[in-house]
């Protein structure tokens, strides 16, 4: 019967419900979305600042190169949520309803307002809706990829295009027929974009949801070695017979934490001795699996020369609870010294361990999402 109740509201539609009234009231209801901003920022009781980066300038301007802002975000699809009812089961119902958390995830964004949104776990019959949303007197396209197989969620990049063009896409699907360790369905999607009035300036924004399952690192591991490897060759571009690498920002919720394996693999691409060799017994994994997985690394690109770094959103700090309050959402900046340059300005700084205690489960009357967002504000050099 819960179940019941929380899917019925899938379909609940403040916009559908905007455009049967006249215009004057669609004025009424942006006007209510507007001050719907403050609200949430008076009442989110939660401590997130932006905190500028080491060299970074802040908003506005750096060394004549425009800031922007990108949000990442696991916004959690309806119908996961529906399907797994017994991860919320401490939260009050009305909470978990779409419309409700539709409405916070809207004030929120508005709240940061970022021109570049990366979402995982979004909803395919959802988006349209979504962007429109929180579009709020801006002109915002994406590019989604739904998740192989049966689930209706996938990754979305979400972008204002009078800002920015979009170049390309490419879609990413894990799953391998017929591998052992690339069977699951999870995806990624990146995107090239230029700088809307400097069309010289050119960079990839990149973003993934991998595997959950806490017993499969070796599909994880498997996962990111796909990553990397489309993000290297997606990242490259033939200008006048030349191969010029372009900057990288890379978000989503990888499911890791830092110090793991898979972890030091996204953030060590360029050291030696090659990842298949640096393949310990101790990974999570085993048997034929985990031959399987050490096979794959073999047949991986040489010669990569795409290094990423982690953005530091703050110490002791967490992206959601997983049985505990940890982080497992990352944005990490290409810093290979061959390639343009994004610089970082400032992080929106997620909260500490000891808030997200005081706040609660989440996602509750002020936050949409069972992950707290991660924020940057940067500059194409």
């Amino acid at each position: 019967m819960f179940k019941t109740f929380i899917s019925s509201f899938n379909t609940n539609n403040l916009l559908n419900v905007a455009k049967s009234l006249r215009s004057k009231y669609c004025e009424q209801v942006l006007y209510i979305q507007a001050n719907s901003i403050s609200r949430w920022k008076r009442s989110s009781k939660m401590t997130r600042t932006w905190e500028r980066a080491m060299g970074g300038a802040g908003k506005g301007t750096s060394g004549g190169s425009k800031v922007y802002t990108l949000l990442s975000y696991n916004i959690l699809a309806q119908d996961l949520l529906v399907e797994h009812l017994h991860l919320y089961m401490g939260i009050e119902p009305s909470m978990l309803r779409w419309d409700h958390r539709l409405l916070r995830l809207t004030e929120e964004i508005q709240h940061i307002k970022p021109d570049i949104l990366c979402l995982q776990e979004m909803q395919f019959n959802h988006i349209r809706n979504f962007v429109k949303h929180i579009s709020f007197k801006r002109q915002l396209e994406y590019v989604f990829k739904k998740k192989t197989g049966h689930r209706t969620d996938g990754c979305a990049i979400i972008y204002d295009k009078n800002k920015f063009r979009l170049l390309a896409d490419l879609p990413v699907e894990y799953y391998t027929k017929g591998h052992a360790i690339l069977n699951r369905d999870n995806v990624a999607l990146l995107a090239m974009f230029s700088v809307r009035n400097e069309p010289s300036k050119k960079f990839i924004v990149a973003t993934t949801h991998l595997l959950y399952n806490p017993k499969r690192q070796d599909v994880r591991i498997a996962q990111v070695e796909k990553l990397i490897a489309a993000l290297q060759q997606f990242s490259v571009e033939n200008e006048n017979g030349k191969s010029v690498p372009l900057p990288v920002i890379l978000t989503g919720d990888f499911n890791f934490e830092p110090k793991t394996r898979p972890y030091q693999i996204l953030c060590e691409q360029c050291k030696d001795p090659p990842i298949c060799e640096r393949f310990n017994k101790h990974d999570e994994g085993s048997g034929s699996n985990q031959e399987a997985s050490k096979e794959y690394y073999l047949k991986t690109p040489k010669g990569n020369n795409l290094q990423m770094a982690p953005i530091d959103f703050g110490m002791h700090t967490a992206s959601t609870f997983q049985e505990r309050w940890i982080t497992v959402d990352y944005i990490l900046q290409s810093v290979d010294e061959n390639r343009q340059k994004i610089q970082i300005q400032s992080a929106y700084t997620l909260p500490k361990i000891n808030d997200c205690i005081r706040t609660g489960l989440i996602p509750n009357k002020h936050l949409g999402s069972d992950h707290y967002s991660l924020g940057i504000q940067f500059s194409v050099l």
